[in-house]
């Protein structure tokens, strides 16, 4: 019964492939996988093949196949087993997962139920690497933008942190100002809460958003203590400087958590929110620094003023820019 589960012949109950998602199964059954967008996805050929260079991946699993008698039968096969699929989800033919998999295709070609009825399994090239067949199909079905990575139920959660920095901007910029357009501590405190839901739900696509959102609620507690808290001046200092150290560490953490979420579908966005945290070390420390000396000397107070909101505004226009750049990736993802 074990070899009937597959046409590679590992049983798919206790395979650890199967069980981990690794593998999506190659008999009728299995999960249809969605073709993407192969112009933009063919770019990223000569990465992967550069990428599996080292693992015995012949370039022959990253060239494309023509899918278009597999797509028809793959439709077919999904109309007959009532799932029927809307226009968007069939955008550009939908494939099954064993249309990649040459043991797979192989055995479908030669009515057989799984490799061990070919008398040449043994000596079979494709029957060696059936152990690593499940990593061969993911780097071609990757590399065609076939593979659903389920990026765009993300997006809610990333709007609302869209909108939470929004809100960001506006009480500092009332603040700096002395607009009054919003009350601070409400929106202070809300914004924490909402991020920190946001954070939660975006931990399944990164873990590090998880511990993201542990740094945005231990900051809002430490603001509060600081400011509510009834502590005498010997303890506001030490816990002002713990709030700063955990509010930095949530920021440069925040960066990186943008950066692992996209980086299975944009290299180059990642790369962009990598650069985040040089960036803001570049344009706060000179800066901050330069509106010590001219406050210290007592020359300049205009530049002073001007240097200390400017890597704020700059970060504030990157950053936003930044994360609907990301919305627009994952939607398609």
């Amino acid at each position: 019964m074990a070899m009937e589960n597959s046409f590679c012949g590992k049983s798919c109950v206790h395979c650890p492939e199967k069980q981990n998602g690794k593998c999506l199964g190659c008999k009728p059954e299995l999960e249809f996988a969605y073709q993407k967008s192969l112009s933009e996805a063919a770019k990223r050929v000569p990465v992967l093949r550069d990428e599996f260079a080292d693992d015995g991946f012949s370039d022959d699993y990253l060239k494309p196949l023509d899918l278009t008698e597999a797509k028809e039968k793959a439709t077919d096969q999904g109309k007959n087993l009532g799932q029927e699929k809307n226009s968007e989800q069939i955008k550009g033919g939908a494939v099954r997962y064993s249309d990649f998999c040459k043991i797979a295709m192989c055995c479908r070609n030669n009515n057989y139920e799984h490799c061990g009825m070919c008398t040449k399994s043994f000596a079979c090239p494709d029957y060696g690497k059936k152990g690593t067949m499940n990593a061969i199909i993911s780097a071609q079905m990757d590399a065609w933008g076939m593979i659903d990575h389920g990026l765009k139920n993300s997006v809610p959660y990333q709007w609302i942190l869209f909108v939470c920095l929004i809100l960001e901007i506006i009480r500092d910029l009332s603040l700096t100002l002395n607009l009054g357009l919003v009350t601070p501590f409400i929106v202070t405190i809300g914004v924490a809460i909402a991020s920190a839901y946001a954070y939660n739900k975006l931990g399944d696509y990164s873990k590090i958003f998880t511990v993201v959102m542990f740094l945005t609620l231990a900051t809002l507690t430490l603001k509060l203590l600081v400011s509510y808290g009834g502590f005498g001046l010997f303890w506001s200092y030490p816990m002002y400087i713990l709030q700063l150290v955990v509010a930095v560490s949530c920021y440069k953490m925040t960066f990186d958590a943008y950066a692992e979420m996209i980086s299975p579908v944009d290299p180059v966005l990642e790369k962009k929110w990598l650069k985040m945290w040089p960036l803001t070390l570049i344009l706060y420390i000179p800066c901050l620094l330069m509106v010590f000396i001219l406050e210290a000397t007592s020359k300049a107070a205009w530049l002073a003023a001007i240097l200390y909101v400017a890597p704020a505004i700059i970060l504030n226009i990157v950053t936003p820019v930044l994360m609907i750049t990301t919305i627009n990736v994952c939607k398609k993802n």
